[in-house]
């Protein structure tokens, strides 16, 4: 919102998860709960842990190696949309039987169906909303940005709040309509982290000694040097404390 409205006022700007569109993804939360409270209507009981370890299980040994590592980490998000089939890759438990691990309930499916396709109105539609004021006014539009400041954007693909799909679908028309957007703007996506921290993932890294080469000395960053955060309870058993990974700029 800033680099759109205030870019004047800023020679660096760092934007970790933001919020491409706040009015789009307010429906997104309450399509979800919606969906959640269709398997119990205490949405914190809709899903075990185990159930989501079976799910995050089935995606990492359908999408961990197409990277070329198998490190617990899925980097190739575009691969993995191709390569996992949740309706088939996931079991769905017999009638009668309880979820345990090894496969999720009818409802369970259902539910987490509708999450992945988002939500929609009953003519295929992608709702709209009344609070339209507060995205940005042109987010491909950005010559005050352009013409002084620079721009450095992270987005944790496992983002729960703001999908990190919808700022990559912003960099890439970003990237179509000026091909010089790379010299004042760039994204890094961060696999597994979810809202700017936390998650199976390394997510912990500095952007703003980069940001400030760049503005400074206008050495554009191509990589983010990520290591686990101490704090990071999500962190699996099996990895190292001292585990990096580079996050590249899409």
């Amino acid at each position: 919102m800033a680099a759109s409205r205030f870019a004047d006022q800023f020679d660096g700007i760092i934007a970790g998860n933001p919020g491409m569109d706040l009015p789009k993804a307010s429906i997104a939360q309450i399509h979800d709960t919606q969906q959640f409270a269709a398997v119990n209507a205490n949405i914190a009981n809709a899903f075990a842990a185990k159930d989501l370890a079976l799910v995050a299980s089935k995606i990492l040994a359908k999408c961990d190696a197409l990277d070329g590592a198998t490190d617990g980490i899925v980097t190739d998000q575009a691969g993995c949309k191709t390569a996992f089939n949740f309706s088939t890759d996931v079991p769905q438990c017999a009638t009668g039987v309880t979820p345990d691990g090894t496969c999720l309930s009818a409802a369970q499916k259902t539910a987490l169906a509708a999450v992945y396709a988002g939500a929609k109105t009953s003519a295929g539609d992608v709702p709209q909303s009344a609070m339209d004021f507060m995205g940005m006014p042109d987010p491909l539009n950005l010559p005050t940005l352009k013409a002084k400041g620079k721009l450095l954007v992270y987005h944790g693909t496992a983002d729960p709040v703001f999908s990190s799909n919808h700022t990559a679908s912003w960099y890439s028309r970003l990237q179509a309509k000026d091909a010089a957007a790379a010299s004042y703007a760039r994204l890094f996506l961060v696999p597994g982290m979810n809202h700017c921290g936390g998650g199976t993932a390394t997510d912990s890294f500095d952007a703003f000694t980069p940001l400030v080469e760049w503005v400074e000395k206008g050495s554009a960053p191509d990589t983010l040097v990520a290591t686990v955060g101490a704090g990071n309870a999500d962190k699996p058993a099996a990895w190292s404390s001292t585990r990096s990974r580079m996050a590249q700029s899409v």
